[in-house]
């Protein structure tokens, strides 16, 4: 988790969802269909309603899985911002 971008973002003034919010809502079935349904066609379908549901309660998302809808949420978002977030995997 990274905990200084998460503090960032609510410094900014967002409300971001990470990890920790995707447990303690009991959203984490919800997405291992997400991932399920993306890369081995399985489960329920996942589509924009339900990563609406997922996510409307938040105006910012980090980490996985969100990450892995990044494109999708930009096309039909247009005015979504994207924060690349990079580290050295060694360190």
């Amino acid at each position: 988790m990274d905990v200084a971008l998460n503090a960032a973002l609510c410094q900014l003034g967002f409300q971001p969802q990470d990890i920790l919010d995707r447990l303690e809502l009991g959203h984490l079935p919800m997405w291992t269909n997400a991932l399920q349904w993306k890369f081995n066609g399985e489960g329920h379908r996942f589509g924009l309603e339900q990563f609406n549901h997922l996510t409307s309660d938040f105006d910012a998302i980090l980490h996985t899985p969100c990450c892995l809808y990044t494109e999708k949420a930009m096309a039909t978002y247009p005015e979504t911002h994207v924060i690349l977030n990079t580290r050295d995997v060694d360190g």
